[in-house]
């Protein structure tokens, strides 16, 4: 929370002062922003760890202890660090590949820049918004699988996952629902354009899909299987990299949305069947007497 109210607080503020109309000024100073928010977010955590150490006497076999639990902290977090690695050099790929890739299937360069505009700033934030809660909520989940987990509490864990992925489908069925029944509605109120309503109800069958991702990826997490989380991102990495740049350049802006949505589904379904987290789900109703 702390980093987030920095970065926005510190962007508006410098656009607020530094008005220019020099766009790759603008871009580096939002990137400085989000770098300054990052800095002081890790500074704030050290400072905490190391107030700790001061105030806590560690004997020789604590500090042994602590070490070999370094370590382990280190197999743990590379994974997920990996993780963020290859989504931020994907993204930057993706970034090149899909505006060239609409200028060679034949929109001039403005098209093809304001088509993926539209998509991911516009589109994508609408379909993501309702998981908000679903992404805060991992953060808590994570540790309590890894908890349960530890202690070989294995009907606990099955119930948590049971539980959690029931929500998740009640939580995004409604969400595709809403989107697909009012895509032109939410279109036009929060962005005034006709052609986000088109956009947003061809994607919206994919909602479930991504947001089991989010909480799957989070139960994977918690029971240590970061090392497959790592293979799942490649993998999809490399899929959509190279099929945006086959695809892209012969059918457009809709090759992209079937890549979105044949990636989401794939990649959702190899990280349910992992550790056998669909078999858990227990969709029975309870029934009348």
């Amino acid at each position: 929370m702390l980093e987030q109210i920095i970065k926005v607080s510190l962007t508006l503020l410098m656009l607020t002062i530094k008005e220019t109309s020099n766009q790759t000024y603008t871009y580096g100073l939002i990137g400085l922003c989000l770098t300054i928010g990052e800095v002081v977010s890790w500074s704030y955590l050290l400072s905490l760890y190391i107030l700790s150490r001061k105030h806590t006497p560690y004997t020789t076999e604590q500090l042994a202890s602590s070490k070999s639990l370094f370590i382990n902290l280190i197999k743990i977090a590379l994974p997920i660090a990996a993780i963020s690695y290859v989504s931020c050099i994907f993204v930057s790929t993706e970034n090149i590949l899909i505006p060239a890739g609409l200028k060679k299937y034949g929109a001039s360069s403005t098209t093809s820049l304001s088509l993926y505009g539209m998509l991911k700033g516009m589109v994508i934030p609408i379909l993501f918004f309702p998981s908000a809660f679903l992404t805060a909520f991992c953060t808590t989940l994570i540790p309590e699988i890894a908890r349960a987990n530890i202690l070989n509490q294995k009907e606990r864990v099955h119930s948590i996952i049971n539980k959690v992925l029931q929500f998740t489908l009640i939580l995004s069925i409604f969400a595709a629902s809403l989107f697909i029944n009012y895509a032109d509605e939410i279109g036009i109120v929060l962005y005034h354009n006709n052609q986000i309503g088109s956009m947003l109800r061809c994607l919206a069958i994919i909602v479930p899909f991504m947001y089991v991702e989010v909480v799957t990826d989070a139960i994977l997490k918690g029971l240590g299987k970061q090392v497959s989380c790592l293979k799942y991102s490649i993998f999809d990495t490399l899929f959509r990299i190279t099929t945006i740049y086959f695809f892209i350049p012969i059918k457009g802006i809709f090759a992209f949305l079937g890549i979105m949505i044949i990636s989401n589904i794939t990649t959702s379904s190899l990280t349910s069947i992992n550790y056998e987290i669909l078999p858990n789900l227990n969709c029975s109703l309870p029934t009348g007497s």
